[in-house]
């Protein structure tokens, strides 16, 4: 499954959705990728071009179908907590089937009073979040998990390699655990919140940075929005 914020008809990053769907379907199905790309073409006609939505492309059911969900965009924006917990996942690499383990940690996290879950190794490496990349600031270079295999394809993490490609911002993959990101500017970051600052994790002592360039970055990848096709 892939999902996106659609805002007035425009969106961030549309044909990384795309291809990360079409991928995603031939290896859980075999799909044919022009059967899948014939079946995208006819969901962005019939998607809205006022409002603001969050989409769903998604094969699923028994045989699997094709098919399109079309819901109301939730709120956005905000700081974020996040709770610490062992990575639940047995394909982190595409999106959909690890959707109940992921939905039952966040849910986890939200019973303790965070807003979702950061997973974590056996070691306690850092990943991503359940819902959501992580990335941080060390000094002038912006930081990222290390672990590749475990990390699912975020197309709002690979928007923000392009905009600190083109402005020359230095990225780096660090092996890192929570306390290493003491004092840190963190970010979680999503197809429909794009950036919202990690206020802390819940039940950790360690501290985290302040908002410096949260704001600059989320009105960067604004601008990347293009209309649907």
């Amino acid at each position: 499954m892939d999902s996106w914020l659609l805002d007035e008809g425009e969106v961030r990053g549309l044909a990384l959705h795309r291809d990360r769907f079409v991928n995603g379907c031939r290896e859980a199905d075999k799909k044919a990728p022009d059967e899948v790309l014939g079946f995208w073409l006819e969901m962005c006609r019939a998607l809205p071009r006022t409002g603001r939505w969050f989409p769903r492309a998604e094969l699923s059911g028994h045989p699997k179908k094709l098919r399109a969900v079309i819901r109301p965009c939730p709120d956005t924006g905000g700081e974020v907590v996040l709770w610490p917990c062992l990575d639940p996942r047995n394909s982190p690499r595409r999106k959909g089937p690890d959707v109940p383990a992921l939905a039952n940690a966040r849910q986890n996290a939200l019973v303790r009073g965070a807003h979702d879950a950061v997973l974590l190794t056996k070691s306690g490496a850092l990943l991503e979040a359940a819902h959501g990349a992580l990335l941080w600031w060390s000094g002038e270079r912006i930081c990222m998990p290390v672990h590749d295999d475990l990390l699912l394809p975020s197309v709002t993490l690979r928007l923000i390699r392009q905009l600190a490609s083109r402005d020359g911002v230095p990225i780096a993959r660090v092996d890192a655990q929570l306390q290493d990101l003491a004092n840190c500017e963190v970010w979680y970051a999503n197809a429909l919140h794009g950036i919202r600052l990690v206020r802390s994790w819940l039940g950790s002592p360690v501290r985290l940075g302040e908002s410096v360039r949260a704001a600059r970055w989320q009105d960067a990848l604004t601008e990347l929005r293009e209309p649907l096709p």
